[in-house]
């Protein structure tokens, strides 16, 4: 086991290997736990192969951001670049973990990025080939300017890569073969909350959408977009999109009660066809409500006449618990 201390001397232990100087700065010990091999990824980031272990001294405030972000390097081999503003920001900004935290070597790659994602950082990939270079930005100085056009392109069918990535920005484009991509970008627009982060758009004249965005961002939208291309399938009627905010309730609490109470009032308005037994088609009835829990919202789809409905019915569910 290696112990590394921020001021750059080791800390006694007995029968350690040789030891690692850190660079990292004053008041914060760091471990780094030997792993006996490299933990296998995706193939976009180096594997880490040791895990990593964060603590200090009572009196000391904690570890910052950069702090986190060296750690990680020395555990993955990677370097890491970062311009001399966004090194100032992130020394000064403290990491938001309120104890000592102990992180083993196969989590290492999501527990950063998910540390960066809620201080506020984005990683590029700037050199893949080794020795890799890895880019870290902060939404919070100058380097946020262009970073889209750093996303990295990736197939829409890759969720699970996208998902594994909260602070990657990524760039892809899903094919809606059922839906007017125009009209459901406008209507979906105030889902793109950072434009430094974020865009969607229509794919010139096909009927295909650009996401650029955060990997899990990107993963929630293109699952909505098929959900909706999909309930569009076939479809001779008027199809409506629209993101109903909530001011009380949670969007993941009531969306399968809205979207049920929709589907059974539908069903009761909708003729069946002589001799037709048991419920209406869901995909004929054209409803779906999906939540957005990062805009705290419902993503209704459904026939344009029914909209009204949907709203009533949500308006009655967004109550505080």
């Amino acid at each position: 086991m290696h112990i590394l201390t921020l001021a750059g001397f080791l800390l006694p232990a007995p029968s350690l290997p040789a030891p690692i100087v850190s660079p990292f700065q004053d008041d914060v010990t760091m471990v780094a736990l030997d792993a006996p091999v490299a933990v296998a990824t995706d193939g976009l980031f180096a594997p880490a192969t040791e895990a990593l272990a964060l603590a200090w001294p009572e009196e000391s405030e904690g570890v910052t951001v950069l702090d986190v972000i060296r750690a990680y390097g020395l555990a993955t081999g990677q370097r890491l670049a970062i311009n001399q503003e966004t090194r100032q920001y992130l020394g000064q900004t403290p990491a938001p973990l309120d104890r000592a935290t102990s992180v083993p070597a196969t989590e290492v790659q999501g527990f950063v990025e998910a540390l960066l994602r809620s201080s506020n950082c984005v990683l590029t990939i700037d050199r893949s080939a080794e020795p890799r270079l890895i880019g870290v930005h902060s939404l919070q100085t100058q380097g946020r300017n262009g970073l889209r056009a750093r996303a990295m392109s990736i197939d829409s069918a890759r969720i699970d890569v996208l998902r594994r990535h909260p602070a990657v920005l990524f760039s892809t484009v899903v094919d809606l073969p059922n839906v007017d991509v125009r009209q459901l970008s406008n209507s979906l627009r105030t889902m793109i909350t950072d434009a430094n982060t974020s865009q969607m758009l229509p794919a010139g004249s096909t009927n295909s959408m650009i996401i650029i965005g955060y990997g899990s961002n990107v993963a929630d939208m293109v699952e909505q977009l098929q959900a909706i291309d999909a309930a569009s399938e076939n479809s001779k009627v008027t199809i409506s999109h629209e993101l109903v905010r909530l001011k009380n309730a949670r969007a993941l609490d009531i969306a399968s009660l809205v979207e049920a109470a929709l589907t059974t009032s539908r069903e009761l308005r909708t003729p069946r066809s002589s001799g037709q037994q048991g419920p209406i088609n869901q995909r004929a009835v054209q409803v779906s409500v999906l939540a957005d829990s990062r805009l705290n919202g419902l993503l209704v789809t459904c026939r344009s006449e029914d909209l009204d409905e949907a709203r009533a019915v949500i308006a009655q569910l967004d109550v505080a618990e």
